[in-house]
């Protein structure tokens, strides 16, 4: 895939690639299960201290139309740890969604809006760009932490 990060920057699986990371996709006007699992992932990385930054955390919107680039650094600048924010053009969030295995469709709303039904899933991968596994909203804390223990060692 290639994307286009929070500051204008291509970020592809190859740019990925050398550290582990979790990947998660959403969209920014998501009222719950986004900003709740971001700052799951934030509280995850400060629980494993000084290992807690080596792994990328990943955030990709679903929303192209909406979330641009400068929407999505403003996002993710409110979970107070470093997050990597990706966007792009709807064939491009095709394409990853596809990689991944992610649903998502628009859900219209009354007087015209839309929300976004998507994969609540937070995907773990590799250094090497390889799936290792998935954190789940209903699993604890404790047996998140213990996957991404496993993940950077």
């Amino acid at each position: 895939f290639t994307m286009t990060d929070q500051n204008g920057r291509t970020v592809s699986d190859a740019t990925l690639r050398g550290k582990p990371y979790a990947i998660f996709f959403g969209f920014t006007r998501c009222p719950d299960v986004c900003p709740t699992s971001l700052a799951r992932m934030a509280r995850l990385r400060m629980q494993l201290g000084a290992h807690g930054m080596k792994f990328n955390i990943v955030f990709v919107s679903v929303d192209p139309g909406h979330d641009k680039p400068a929407d999505l650094g403003n996002y993710v600048a409110l979970f107070g740890t470093p997050i990597i924010g990706l966007t792009g053009t709807d064939a491009q969030l095709e394409q990853i969604k596809k990689g991944y295995g992610v649903y998502s469709a628009k859900v219209p709303q009354p007087g015209g809006n839309y929300t976004i039904d998507h994969t609540a899933a937070i995907y773990l991968m590799t250094a090497k760009g390889e799936f290792s596994g998935t954190i789940d909203t209903q699993e604890s804390d404790a047996t998140a932490l213990e996957k991404l223990k496993r993940l950077i060692v």
